[in-house]
């Protein structure tokens, strides 16, 4: 079974909810806030989920959760920062865009791998990254668009499921 046969259709307009909520995190990346969306599927009694949105230098983040609830961290992350004003940008993709690769990557993280998306305004233009770990075996790329990252890491997640 694929990892895309993991997900019902009926859970899409959950991941589109999660999607545009991550598309936030990308957008705060833009301005000045690093993030962590990580999916722990090693973990036990169900706190998959951290997120993380880091304060300002020199200080605690500003939020950081363990949860097994991933829409709802997500959304109480972004009420705990102050979020500026037109967050979107005209460059914003479209949530759609991403809500399978997200879903795909959390079925995939449910079968015992780590994933993880960063934002790192540090590091712009390339400010995101994705992270795939599922045994011995490791998965990072950085870009600027986070679509291209997503499916460039289910192509590693569907290698390892195929592999011996």
């Amino acid at each position: 079974m694929s990892i895309e046969d993991c997900i019902g259709t009926s859970d899409m307009p959950y991941w589109l909810r999660v999607a545009r909520l991550v598309l936030q995190l990308a957008e705060l990346g833009h301005r000045g806030r690093s993030s962590l969306l990580k999916m722990d599927g090693l973990r036990q009694r169900g706190r998959i989920y951290t997120v993380l949105i880091d304060g300002d230098p020199d200080s605690a983040p500003a939020f950081r959760e363990d949860s097994a609830q991933l829409c709802e961290t997500l959304e109480r992350a972004l009420n705990a920062v102050p979020l500026p004003v037109g967050l979107y940008s005209a460059n914003t993709p479209d949530p759609g865009a991403i809500a399978g690769p997200l879903a795909r990557l959390d079925a995939f993280a449910r079968t015992g791998a780590v994933v993880s998306v960063r934002v790192d305004h540090a590091r712009a233009p390339k400010l995101l990254q994705v992270h795939v770990g599922f045994g011995e075996a490791y998965f990072h790329v950085e870009g600027s668009e986070l679509r291209p990252l997503l499916k460039r890491a289910i192509t590693f997640a569907e290698a390892l499921r195929t592999s011996p």
